[in-house]
């Protein structure tokens, strides 16, 4: 984003140009596909891939971290750092009080209370922020209403296509590689087999999509992914009520999260993130 506002004065010709190499970096995806490329990803190791993920968990961790001070450490806003303390310390407690509430007469919404701790957390700091119990902290504030209109003129010149193919296929290539890397976490984690070469059908056709309605290039959210682990998410169905909740919150529901804090927000993928990490990796290749 930051190049596309360097290169383009108008939000209108960074948007064309986005759009345009998400259509790029799709067909680009479907071209490797009939060339039968995805077998590369056979090359890398078990290691490498708990490397890149593990580092990945690492720079999200540290991108989380500036919302939820508030700005840097040196300079934290008081309250924005306490209500990230609090969100974390609930997501990191929620599962150990559910169990050792068990056999009590609160062990039933000590479970519900677990199994949507994420909920919870961003409630609760919602209600605080309404409540005035958290004054100065940042929220996610007003959202565009309304799905984006299908644009289907994202090649309208052919200038564009020569300048932006030869950055659009690396950037296929890196999203390729970093969304397998994520699929096959998912994978470990849930005991199954991932088709690469369905992979980077699927991911073609995702930021073809994406360009019709005027997106960016996509790939699989390594945070998000993280995050569905945590909450038990067990198969691709999960994603069609996560689009139908962002549907509704765009046609209508944009109240649901505008008082939502930004830092609880950070706060809960940040501790979606620290599962991804691979200590028992680390230690091992170590010790060796």
């Amino acid at each position: 984003s930051e190049q596309l506002a360097r290169e383009y004065a108008t939000p209108e010709e960074r948007s064309a140009r986005a759009a345009t190499c998400a259509l790029l970096v799709g067909l680009v995806l479907c071209v490797m596909g009939l060339l039968r490329l995805a077998f590369l990803v056979r090359f890398l190791s078990r290691p490498a891939l708990s490397g890149f993920i593990s580092g990945s968990a690492l720079l999200i961790i540290k991108s989380m971290s500036g919302p939820m001070v508030g700005g840097h450490l040196g300079h934290a806003h008081r309250s924005t750092a306490l209500l990230s303390a609090m969100c974390l310390g609930w997501l990191f407690a929620a599962k150990p009080l559910a169990t050792a509430a068990r056999g009590t007469a609160l062990e039933r919404f000590s479970e519900g209370a677990a199994r949507f701790k994420a909920l919870v957390a961003l409630a609760l700091a919602s209600a605080a922020v309404s409540l005035k119990l958290a004054p100065g902290v940042a929220v996610v504030g007003e959202v565009p209403q309304g799905l984006p209109p299908i644009k289907l003129d994202v090649l309208s010149t052919t200038e564009r296509v020569e300048n932006m193919l030869p950055g659009a296929a690396l950037v296929a290539i890196v999203v390729f590689v970093s969304s397998f890397a994520s699929a096959k976490k998912c994978a470990l984690h849930g005991g199954y087999h991932i088709d690469s070469a369905k992979e980077m059908w699927a991911l073609g056709a995702a930021n073809v999509a994406a360009a019709a309605c005027g997106g960016v290039p996509v790939q699989v959210g390594l945070s998000r992914s993280a995050l569905a682990i945590t909450l038990g998410v067990r198969s691709q169905v999960a994603s069609l009520f996560a689009a139908a909740l962002i549907a509704i919150v765009l046609w209508g529901a944009a109240a649901l999260v505008e008082k939502v804090p930004l830092c609880a927000l950070s706060a809960v993928i940040a501790h979606a993130a620290c599962k991804l990490l691979e200590w028992d990796s680390v230690t091992r290749l170590w010790s060796r």
